[in-house]
Formats: structure tokens, C-alpha cells, sequence
């Protein structure tokens, strides 16, 4: 049996057959994978040299069986098992969207996607490509946008290291070519009836690389930047289709792997929209893991409503648009292209950096997330946007902090809508004031010392109308150190208010620490003699202490009486008790039975 497989990593199977047949069209190959009541089935790929491979991702610990399929005799009925073990500490699975505008991991980890650019990177050589990978583990980003394809553009005259079919460049390419490619026929330079492996083995490289960073490849399937140079973005529909299901075949078992059907995909005028949807279900089709879908625009958008587009890739300058986006479309925006930081004349390439970073927080913001790039020139000609290589900006150091603000915040997203309408209801993230609907409460302020103020109010009118009722005031003990606890105890002095009780529940713990930790409060009962209250303490976790130090108000004639309750916040639960975290924490069903169990138990003792 292979080794251990872990879940959401990839299991391979690679078999070796002999075919005088085209292998890339003539030669079916696929595999069944069962765990249970499940079946899954994958597509093979031939991967030259007589070599074909199968390649799947289990999402489910323990055995998995296989059997393949094959209208060739050497690739058919293989069978065999493989054991799926739990995650790494690094593997939390395919990035998925939750919320509906946020994102999260498939193991529910959080991702916010912090994003760049380099859109040939892993077509520049292995010496250019190490050097991209070594800036990334560095560098903030999450995420990176590149292409298939090469590119031919500004600042992208070189020729990749080989091509994604058999076949060579018969000419050089022309630049005067960009402005009439169209009136001419694509370059006859391929057989499109046989796939090159090695390029495709290149790019599996590179997003496995990214894979051990941590970060996500949005790779771009399609784009309109050829120019003429290789006539990728012009090819017959039905290799289109081979193209889409081959790619599919090789990488979609790699959990990092986000599908991004095009770089301003309005721009390739050569296809309409029934094509692009027509793309999106050959993907569709033949990914089983159901990874994210995209398409990006140069100016109008895809519709992004569609049930195959999971989130919205745009182009746009506006940011405060977000918000619009999301309501229009309830589904996470990323604007993966508002502007690059740089310095190379074009609008679109000559953003500050103070711009760039005011992009990324204004987006995040309203709700969204925004993609980074660079484009400083040097007289190599190695942009990052285009090439990768190095960062030279300020932005990156300054998106980190950004980053990190972002990853602190609990949910996926700052204030989930969802979650926003579960305020006061048991089991919220979201916990609000104790009500006033509640016989002999009339005011509830929160944690800024404003009750002692109303209720000075309140007994102040009591003495000057003649009425003879009492007002009992409840503050944590944090409060104290709120100015306006001192000012009201100044005035119940001065207005010699023995009609106003005043509770302090002493637990020592307020929402960020302790006390006296946060803000010193000691000696308060020299403090509060001070200003002119009869002070007493009792236990209070003890209600025969409470009823008997309550039966003695007013303390001292002429003077409010202030009572320190001494507490244990969470007594009587053991895993709550003196415990900050359970200052505002909401219990799971587990946690909640066990705190029931122990407070009926520590009852029953009583009876």
C-alpha cells in the first residue's frame, strides 16, 4: 500500500503504455475513486514519455479504493487503495466563499484574500522563477493572479522557455502587428492535436511552490494579450474544449488552485458571452472539487449573478463601488486590478504607494478585498506585474499591517450581515446590554458609570418631591474608573442623598484584564470615604451576606451608602470561573450542558 495520503493533499497514479494512437485524443483514461457510499471519478492525462497519470484529492479521512478505465488495455482495471490521514497544521483545504461575501478555508480557517500580480511569472526561467518565489515568502500576499498562456504586452517581449503545444515560432514577432493582428489569421505554428507536457509540468511546479508558501494560484485561463505573436487566444473551439479539459485533468487536484476564466475577458472579441458560459461549464464538468470561478474585465462585466461565478473579479478604479457590487450581486468582490504602484507613465501602472495602500483599506472597508501590483521600471525590463523577480515599493511593507488587522478580526469578514441579525440571541458572536424590561429596572447604560449618574438623578427627585422610595445603582467594578462615577459621588454627597444604594460588584475583571491591571483602583474604600459615602463589604456570592448588609441601609444617616460586593465572575461554573475570556464568550451546546449539569448539581446539594 503507498504511503499515507493527507487530506486535501493529492494521491497519484501513474501507469506507463504503449499507443501508436494520439494519446492526447484517442486514448480515454479516467479512475474511480470509493470511500464508503462514495464514488468520485477523475480524468487522466498522458503525460509523455508513454506516461499517464491520474491524479485525486480526498477530502475524507481513511480507505479509499480505485479502479481505472481505459479503451487502452495497459491503462484499464488497475485497481488499488490508498489510506487519506488527517491534515497538517499548514492544510486547511480548498479556499472556499462563505458568508456569502467573505471566504474561509474548507476546514473553516478564515481567508482574506490579500492579493498580487505577476501575470507570466512562471514563464521567465527557473533562475527568474526561484527569485519570485524567494520575494513572495516575504512579501504579504495570499494570493497571486497569473496566466497559462505567455503574454505579449508592454515591458513582455521575450519568448517563454517552451509552449503549451508541439510545434516552434516561425518568425519574430512584429510589434507594428498589434494594431491589425485581427485582419490577419493566426500563426500556423501548432499541432493542436498534441499537448506539450514539459509546459504544463512547469506550471504544476510553480503552483505547488505556492502551495508550500501558502498562498493561492488564481490562475488565468484565457487572455487577449497575444497580439498575433502565438494566436492562443484565437484557437478552434474544439481545442478550446481539449485545452480546458486537459488543464483540468492536471491541476485541479491542487488545493490552491482558484480558476480565473480570463484577464478582461471583453478585450478577446473573437468569443461572446455563450462561449464564456460555455467555458465555465466545461470547468464545471470536470473539476470534482468545485474550486473557485472567476472571470475578470477590462470595462463591462460578466454577469457575475450567474450560479457558476462564485465571486466577483473586477477591474475598477472605484472603490467605494464595492459596496453597490456586493448588494447587486450577494457575492464577495475582489478587485484584483484597481491600479498598480509604479511609475511607468500609464495611469493605470503609476500609482503611489500611499495610494495603493489607501486602496487596499478603503476596499476592505466597504466590504470588499483588493489585489496588488507593481510596476516600477528598471532597465532589465522585470516588472513585477508582469515578470515578477523583486519588489522595489513601499506598499508591501505597509499591506502587512493591513494583513494583520485583518486576520485579527474573529469572523471572516468585519460584520457579516447574517450575523448582524442574531444580536441578543443565544449563541450570537454578537452580545448586547441587559434589558430594562424587567420589574424594578429603569435604566440600563452600558459600561460608562452613566447609571450612577442617572440614579443620583433619580433619588436627588425622590428627596425634593418628598417621595420615600430608595434607588439601588449596579456598577462593575470597572466602571470606577470611568470620570463620571466621581462626579456623581460628589454630587450624591453634597445633595446628601441616604436614599441611594450603590453596588459594586468587585470581581477584580473587566473586558481586557484585570483591574488593576488595566487601571489601578485600589484603596477604594478610603477612596469612596473620601468622597463622602458610608462604605461596607460583603461577600457577593453569599445571599444571606447580601440580605443582611442590604437590611442596614441606609448605613449612615445623610450619606449614600456604597456596598463593595466582593464576587468571582462565573461562579459556580468551573471552567468560567475568574476566567476573562468569558467576559463577553458565548457557550457552545457542549460547553452549556456542562455549566447546566453543575449549577443543578450545585442546587440539588442545597435542597
Amino acid at each position: 500500500m503507498p504511503n499515507p495520503i493527507e487530506k486535501w493533499d493529492y494521491f497519484e497514479l501513474k501507469l506507463a503504455a504503449e499507443t501508436s494512437k494520439n494519446p492526447f485524443l484517442d486514448i480515454t483514461f479516467e479512475a474511480e475513486f470509493v470511500h464508503g457510499h462514495r464514488s468520485i471519478t477523475v480524468t487522466g492525462f498522458y503525460d509523455g514519455d508513454s506516461t499517464y497519470r491520474v491524479r485525486f484529492m480526498p477530502d475524507t479521512e481513511g480507505d479509499w479504493q480505485y479502479v481505472t478505465h481505459s479503451n487502452l488495455d495497459a491503462l484499464d482495471g488497475q485497481q488499488g487503495t490508498f489510506v487519506c490521514a488527517p491534515a497538517s497544521a499548514s492544510n486547511h483545504g480548498p479556499v472556499r466563499v462563505i458568508d456569502p461575501y467573505h471566504f474561509a478555508y474548507t476546514d473553516g480557517t478564515p481567508y482574506h484574500p490579500v492579493g498580487t500580480t505577476c501575470y507570466v511569472w512562471n514563464l521567465q526561467g527557473d533562475e527568474m522563477e526561484e527569485q519570485t518565489l524567494a520575494t513572495l515568502k516575504d512579501a504579504p500576499f495570499n494570493k497571486i493572479r497569473f496566466c497559462v498562456f505567455p503574454k505579449r504586452y508592454a515591458f513582455n517581449s521575450n519568448e517563454p522557455p517552451c509552449y503549451p503545444f508541439e510545434g516552434e515560432v516561425k518568425r519574430a514577432w512584429d510589434p507594428s502587428m498589434r494594431d491589425n493582428y485581427r485582419a490577419e489569421p493566426p500563426p500556423d505554428f501548432w499541432d493542436f492535436t498534441h499537448f506539450n507536457p514539459e509546459y504544463f509540468q512547469r506550471l504544476e511546479k510553480r503552483i505547488l511552490g505556492l502551495r508550500e508558501l501558502g498562498i493561492e494560484a488564481d490562475l488565468i485561463i484565457f487572455h487577449p494579450y497575444d497580439f498575433g505573436a502565438w494566436g492562443f487566444d484565437r484557437m478552434p473551439a474544439d481545442v478550446n474544449d481539449r485545452y480546458l479539459k486537459y488543464l483540468t485533468a492536471r491541476i485541479s487536484a491542487f488545493r490552491n488552485l482558484w480558476w480565473s476564466f480570463a484577464n478582461e475577458y471583453d478585450l478577446m472579441l473573437n468569443l461572446d458571452l455563450k462561449d464564456w458560459d460555455h467555458f465555465f461549464q466545461v470547468i464545471e464538468a470536470e473539476d470534482p472539487y468545485d474550486h473557485l470561478h472567476s472571470i475578470h474585465n477590462c470595462r463591462p462585466f460578466y454577469n457575475h449573478r450567474k450560479p457558476w461565478v462564485t465571486h466577483c473579479s473586477v477591474q475598477h478604479h472605484d472603490l467605494l463601488q464595492v459596496r453597490t457590487w456586493l448588494e447587486d450581486y450577494g457575492k464577495p468582490v475582489v478587485v484584483d486590478e484597481c491600479g498598480y504602484e509604479g511609475d511607468i507613465g500609464m495611469a493605470w501602472g503609476s500609482l503611489s504607494a500611499e495610494a495603493m495602500v489607501e486602496a487596499f483599506w478603503l476596499g476592505f472597508t466597504v466590504g470588499g478585498y483588493v489585489g496588488h501590483g507593481e510596476t516600477y521600471w528598471n532597465p532589465e525590463e522585470v516588472l513585477w506585474w508582469a515578470k515578477g523577480g523583486e519588489l522595489y515599493g513601499d506598499s508591501p511593507a505597509r499591506i502587512v499591517f493591513l494583513r494583520q488587522i485583518i486576520e485579527a478580526v474573529p469572523a471572516p469578514g468585519f460584520y457579516p450581515a447574517r450575523d448582524l441579525e442574531t444580536l441578543n440571541r443565544y449563541q450570537s458572536h454578537y452580545v448586547g446590554h441587559p434589558t430594562r424590561a424587567v420589574n424594578g429596572i429603569e435604566h440600563n447604560t452600558g459600561a460608562l458609570g452613566h447609571g450612577l449618574s442617572v440614579s443620583v438623578g433619580l433619588a436627588l427627585a425622590a428627596k425634593k418631591i418628598g417621595y420615600r422610595y430608595r434607588v439601588f445603582t449596579l456598577l462593575g467594578d470597572g466602571e470606577l474608573a470611568e470620570g463620571s462615577s466621581s462626579e456623581a459621588l460628589m454630587a450624591a454627597h453634597h445633595y446628601k442623598l441616604d436614599n441611594l444604594v450603590v453596588i459594586i460588584d468587585r470581581n477584580t475583571l473587566q473586558i481586557t484584564g484585570r483591574t488593576e491591571d488595566v487601571m489601578g483602583l485600589e484603596p477604594l474604600t478610603d477612596k469612596f470615604t473620601a468622597f463622602g459615602c458610608a462604605v461596607r463589604t460583603c461577600n457577593g456570592n453569599d445571599i444571606d451576606a447580601l440580605v443582611e448588609t442590604f437590611s442596614q441601609v441606609p448605613f449612615e444617616p445623610g450619606k449614600p451608602s456604597l456596598a463593595f460586593a466582593q464576587t468571582v465572575k462565573g461562579k459556580g461554573i468551573s471552567f468560567i470561573e475568574d476566567a476573562v475570556q468569558w467576559y463577553h464568550k458565548v457557550p457552545t451546546d457542549d460547553e452549556l450542558k456542562t455549566a447546566i449539569h453543575e449549577l443543578e448539581s450545585a442546587e440539588a446539594a442545597l435542597s
